[in-house]
């Protein structure tokens, strides 16, 4: 009897033993549950623009076209800082953001234009110069709700479109946060029936004073609908993936000579964009070869359906 009552505790001490340990995992799971919760929610950028995005080097700053009519004297566009999420204010950063707000207009190198005949081009919220072709001030989202804060640049004259605008906001007391930016590029809507291709000027000019780009622009704009090739040296060049995704992934196909690729492009469509930008990735090291433009220039080229 003393034997089978020493079992039956032995038993029930199993168990409860169980029961805890059980218990105890089911805490464990919902409370790692929630931790991860929280850091999925907490890692959401909410410092954010309509135009600038997140970027870890203020030298390799992504561009943005900025076209304008041919005959416009005067240019405007604007830029929109938040402190919550693009296109749901409902999901607003609850505590106080302060950041720096920063222009510069720079030439093809990146370096500041000083010529104030030059950046006086410029002004910002209708009152706001630039003084030696930069221009910074702080700005501050209180807690608490969804807020905006909107730039507006007018460009004056002709003499302008050359430059780029470079265009930085920095949180100062979030570090969760990364910094956002754009390199603004100014040009004008072409006027030509066909779709044309060229390169960036300022590239050109770039590439003039011996500097090496790591990535090449290539502009291709026109007004009709057509099917144009655009072809690229692959042993040079490669086509930014991105675009392609845009234009809806055509085939692209490589040459017997094994290193010219082509993709054709259906463009002109009704409610699509008049002109691209179409990035290229250097595929070698730029550094180990001395080029100059002549010899850049003939790794892309484009041809409309009048030009086969």
């Amino acid at each position: 009897m003393k034997k089978r009552t020493k079992l039956i505790a032995v038993y029930l001490f199993l168990i409860a033993v169980v029961a805890i340990i059980a218990y105890s995992l089911a805490a464990y799971t919902s409370l790692s549950s929630a931790k991860r919760v929280v850091t999925v929610r907490g890692s959401e950028q909410l410092f954010t623009s309509d135009v600038l995005v997140q970027y870890d080097n203020e030298s390799k700053l992504s561009t943005k076209v900025k076209s304008f009519g041919k005959d416009n004297t005067t240019r405007t566009f604007s830029v929109t800082i938040s402190n919550h999420l693009q296109n749901d204010a409902t999901k607003f950063d609850k505590n106080q953001i302060s950041y720096d707000f920063t222009v510069k207009l720079v030439d093809a190198g990146g370096n500041v234009v000083t010529d104030e005949n030059i950046y006086k081009k410029i002004t910002i919220n209708n009152t706001i110069k630039l003084k030696d072709g930069a221009y910074t001030e702080s700005g501050t989202f209180t807690a608490g709700q969804a807020q905006d804060k909107t730039y507006t640049f007018v460009l004056t004259g002709n003499e302008i479109l050359p430059y780029q605008i470079r265009i930085t906001a920095e949180p100062k007391n979030r570090s969760q946060y990364k910094p956002l930016g754009r390199l603004i590029v100014l040009t004008t809507d072409t006027t030509e029936t066909h779709w044309t291709g060229s390169f960036l000027e300022t590239e050109k000019s770039a590439v003039e004073k011996g500097e090496k780009l790591g990535l090449l622009n290539y502009r291709i704009s026109g007004h009709v609908e057509e099917k144009c090739v655009l072809s690229w040296d692959s042993s040079k060049v490669e086509i930014d993936k991105w675009f392609l995704e845009q234009m809806g992934n055509p085939t692209v196909s490589t040459a017997t000579d094994g290193k010219t690729k082509s993709v054709t492009l259906h463009l002109g469509t009704a409610g699509t964009p008049q002109q691209y930008t179409i990035q290229f990735y250097r595929t070698y090291a730029v550094n180990d070869l001395n080029e100059d433009w002549n010899t850049i220039k003939e790794y892309i080229h484009f041809k409309n359906s009048k030009e086969e």
